[in-house]
Formats: structure tokens, C-alpha cells, sequence
């Protein structure tokens, strides 16, 4: 497991609704909060204050000989 920790964690729900902990497992995510109970020979990942936003992700195409 890994608990990415001391993070802003914006869920896009609420404007207000950011967390600073979550905690996951084998790339899904097990737990979200502000107060997780960690589980033995957990990794910890401290991120420094950094902001997590969800679903941004980077697509797109190259047409050649088009336009």
C-alpha cells in the first residue's frame, strides 16, 4: 500500500471538498481523508504541500496532410 500524504487532494465534487491524505493499493484508490489509519509496511509518499487534481490527462493527434 501507499499513503500519498500532506497534499491538497481536490475531488472536483465541491470546490471545498479537498483532502490531504489517500491511500492506495496496487493503483486504486483504498481510502481518502484527512485522518487514515495506516496499515503495516505501508509506503509513505510526503508531497509537500503539492495539489492532486483528478482526470487531467494529456491526448492528442498530429494530422499530416490535412487542412
Amino acid at each position: 500500500m501507499i499513503l500519498w500524504k500532506n497534499g491538497y487532494f481536490h475531488t472536483l465534487i465541491d470546490e471545498d471538498d479537498i483532502y490531504t491524505s489517500v491511500l492506495t493499493h496496487n493503483g486504486v484508490i483504498i481510502d481518502v481523508g484527512n485522518d487514515i489509519k495506516v496499515p503495516k509496511d505501508t509506503t509513505i509518499y510526503d508531497l509537500n504541500g503539492g495539489h492532486v487534481y483528478p482526470g487531467f490527462v494529456d491526448t492528442h493527434l498530429h494530422l499530416i496532410g490535412h487542412g
